[in-house]
């Protein structure tokens, strides 16, 4: 069984957030059960697997806090959505929770297979070539309460911000 290793900053870390920390947070969250229903393995992994998929998926803001660090928080010349500076010795607590809350997502269901049946829903021939395709071909990797988490503390890819234009 793999072990998780929250330290922060920490040359072996490979997750942002303990199975502890993450239980008394996913405690609120609607699909709690599927948390504490699932076998220690399975938590343990699964947020060693958010934590990755956050940091493929997120172009952090700031800049490491160290060279030696295994993952890529914490950050130095971080802020929070009201403007206070993060120390470089934490993680931010939405980072944390955004973690906790990727890996019940992907206990309570398999995003791979969730995206195994999008793109072409229908295709027929009848005279001329008639391709259906599927409305949930647009699904993100990251579901939007998670993104709507991290969105402060960096841009997450495969996500478009778009920038009002005003005519003066």
């Amino acid at each position: 069984m793999a072990t998780i290793d929250a330290t922060v900053g920490g040359p072996s870390a490979n997750s942002y957030i303990t199975v502890a920390d993450a239980t008394t947070f996913l405690e609120t969250q609607l699909h709690y059960t599927d948390w504490v229903d699932a076998d220690a393995a399975t938590q343990i992994n699964a947020l060693i697997e958010a934590t990755r998929q956050v940091d493929q998926l997120v172009d952090w803001n700031g800049e490491i806090a160290s060279d030696t660090q295994a993952l890529r928080h914490p950050r130095k010349s971080l802020v929070d959505v009201d403007g206070r500076t993060i120390a470089s010795t934490v993680i931010a607590p939405p980072v944390k929770n955004a973690t906790a809350l990727l890996a019940l997502y992907m206990i309570a269901s398999n995003r791979n297979a969730e995206r195994a049946d999008i793109g072409i829903e229908s295709v027929s021939v009848a005279g001329a070539v008639n391709v259906q395709f599927s409305k949930r071909d647009q699904q993100k990797t990251i579901p939007e309460d998670v993104y709507r988490m991290l969105q402060p503390y960096g841009n997450v890819v495969g996500y478009t911000s778009f920038v009002p234009i005003t005519r003066s």
